[in-house]
């Protein structure tokens, strides 16, 4: 999983693809269980415990930024001062992900 989401909270990717890393995760599981590649992958999924791609991303991405805001750095202070901008420009950034999953989840990126 960590080869397969490396840096994707660092980069805008729509809901296609997040299905789609999504569909190469069960693919790759199931290739790993060397079950066949016509069996329901939901179940597998639910049985082994296995995050989606979507919910691993959002919370990545508010890793990320609480990372980038604690120490102080260029990234801190560009975001800093991102967070002060129309949100039609932080839409599809980092800062964007975050909050939009922060708030999909009800949960608050300071905790």
């Amino acid at each position: 999983r960590s080869v397969l989401i490396y840096g994707c909270e660092s980069v805008h990717l729509g809901k296609t693809k997040l299905k789609k890393l999504d569909k190469t995760q069960g693919k790759l599981i199931k290739a790993i269980l060397g079950l066949k590649k016509s069996s329901h992958t939901t179940p597998i999924i639910q049985a082994l415990n296995v995050d989606s791609i979507s919910k691993t991303v959002g919370l990545n991405s508010i890793n990320l930024l609480r990372s980038c805001l604690m120490y102080s750095s260029n990234a801190s202070r560009f975001y800093a001062n991102l967070m002060y901008k129309d949100s039609k420009l932080v839409e599809k950034t980092l800062i964007g992900r975050a909050y939009s999953y922060a708030e999909d989840k009800e949960i608050s990126i300071l905790d």
